[in-house]
């Protein structure tokens, strides 16, 4: 019996020593369970200074909590306006910023686990730059970590200006570069942490290293390290600075001033001054940028030009020699290596004209030299459909803005009196003397000059038919593959 009584009194202890702890545990589950600070509705003002990619602005906050729950969680609307200025914008405008989230306080209080989600706009010129953003929070009282993640929406980019240079590089060449420089939101993944290295009732000092990266339109991914400072005066007033560096901005320097507009806590009996201070954390807005980070990008592109073209229309029905003579000459006299050779589609003055296709099939054969003289330019021969040089030089100029032309005419046509000539700055008519020399040239402002061709004389396309009508072959100023086609194809013969 007594050995059995000297068994139960370890038994007795344990239980009395379980009991003991899970009155201690409750106990402490009891304080931890005690009435935790209340999160207000509060507001507040934040003054920055211009940084890498934002402008100097004032914001007005808007804290508001959604629910509440006696853990401690928080569901929250976190707006501000922001009234920003900077060199980017034409005048003082505003901008918005928005959070909706979530915070979740540990059962031992030790730490908030954050989520959150928003948009951003802000002005840039003439327009707005939106960016949709996330965020991740875990806060405690010795350490802070925060992740941010910023991505444009909607209008990335906005052109400012664009400006061409154009510089002759010889042998008939022009370099031109084009020349764009655009407004570009720029996206980044923020990442900071942060611990206090001063502590002091009211307040303390925080110290940040974080590291981000920016990339958007026209921008490569570019990586950034930021070093921050704040020190939390009171649960109304904290100062800031920030000190960046990427190779996009260089190294920027910006500070901030923030005041919150709210009743300070009431301290619980048990509760520290820095722990009132964590738990204050809940009812603060997210720690962001606020505005949607902007750059301004230049974009060159080079491209080349011919700097002279020869014009030279007509019916060439058929192309001879002599053409090709004339053309040359005023090739030389442009020093150019450019030259359309232009069909008409018909003429009132011809109207016996051999088929279209057929006559741009001989001025192939007598004119074409690839990269030098075109002949089959089906754009131009349309435009030239009503004899109208103009629409002709509209469709160049709408491909080759910076060449000046120039448009050979025969001194018969001068003397004709047919032409209707262009006073146009950037053309000139070359009057090809061959049979006898006008008194005068077009009057001013119609620029114009003669050119001699020193080629084969008297070559005429109606002294040409009219060999092959009588029954000649290989007439002067025609070349064996001109009188091959044209005896394979039975032209000018009369039946």
């Amino acid at each position: 019996m007594p050995a059995l009584i000297a068994r139960r009194r370890p038994v007795r202890q344990c239980c009395r020593q379980w009991l003991l702890g899970l009155y201690a545990w409750g106990s402490a589950a009891g304080l931890q369970a005690a009435p935790l600070p209340a999160v207000p509705l509060s507001g507040g003002l934040q003054l920055e200074s211009q940084g890498a990619g934002t402008p100097n602005s004032l914001s007005g906050n808007l804290f508001a909590p959604l629910a509440n729950n006696a853990r401690g969680d928080l569901i929250f609307l976190d707006g501000s306006l922001n009234l920003n200025n900077a060199a980017s914008l034409t005048d003082t405008k505003f901008g918005a910023s928005s959070r909706l989230g979530y915070r979740w306080l540990a059962p031992r209080h030790n730490w908030i686990v954050g989520l959150n989600a928003g948009l951003d706009a802000t002005p840039y010129q003439s327009t707005y730059f939106t960016q949709a953003t996330a965020g991740l929070e875990l806060l405690s009282k010795q350490l802070e970590l925060r992740l941010n993640g910023y991505k444009p929406i909607n209008q990335t980019n906005l052109l400012l200006e664009s400006a061409e240079t154009v510089q002759a590089i010889g042998n008939n060449r022009l370099a031109i570069t084009n020349t764009q420089t655009y407004g570009v939101a720029l996206g980044s993944v923020d990442i900071e942490a942060g611990m206090p290295i001063l502590r002091w009732r009211d307040g303390n000092l925080w110290l940040y290293a974080g590291y981000y990266s920016l990339s958007g339109d026209y921008t490569a991914s570019t990586p950034g390290y930021r070093a921050r400072v704040e020190a939390r005066l009171s649960h109304a007033i904290a100062l800031g600075g920030n000190l960046s560096r990427d190779e996009i901005f260089g190294t920027r320097a910006s500070g901030y001033l923030q005041l919150r507009f709210s009743r300070p806590a009431e301290r619980s009996a048990g509760t520290s001054p820095e722990q009132l201070n964590f738990l204050a954390q809940r009812g603060l807005p997210v720690s962001r940028e606020r505005n949607v980070r902007t750059r301004q990008v230049q974009i060159s592109k080079l491209s080349f030009s011919k700097a002279y073209c020869v014009l030279f229309s007509g019916s060439f029905d058929p192309a001879h020699l002599g053409h090709l003579d004339v053309l040359d000459t005023a090739l030389a006299y442009a020093d150019s290596d450019c030259a359309f050779v232009i069909l008409n589609q018909a003429s009132i003055f011809k109207p016996n004209l051999t088929a279209y296709a057929i006559r741009k099939d001989m001025a192939t054969i007598i004119f074409y030299r690839p990269g030098e003289i075109s002949t089959g330019d089906e754009e131009l021969n349309q435009a030239f459909a009503n004899f109208s040089l103009e629409d002709v030089l509209k469709v160049l100029r709408q491909r080759y803005p910076h060449t000046r032309y120039f448009s050979v005419l025969g001194d018969d046509v001068l003397q004709s009196g047919i032409v209707d000539f262009l006073t146009d700055a950037d053309l000139t008519y070359l009057i090809a003397y061959r049979n006898g020399n006008p008194s005068t040239l077009p009057p001013a402002p119609v620029k114009s000059a003669f050119i001699y061709p020193a080629g084969p004389k008297n070559c005429s396309s109606t002294a040409i038919r009219v060999a092959y009508s009588q029954g000649f072959s290989n007439p002067p100023c025609t070349t064996p593959a001109l009188n091959q086609y044209i005896e394979t194809n039975g032209l000018y013969r009369v039946p």
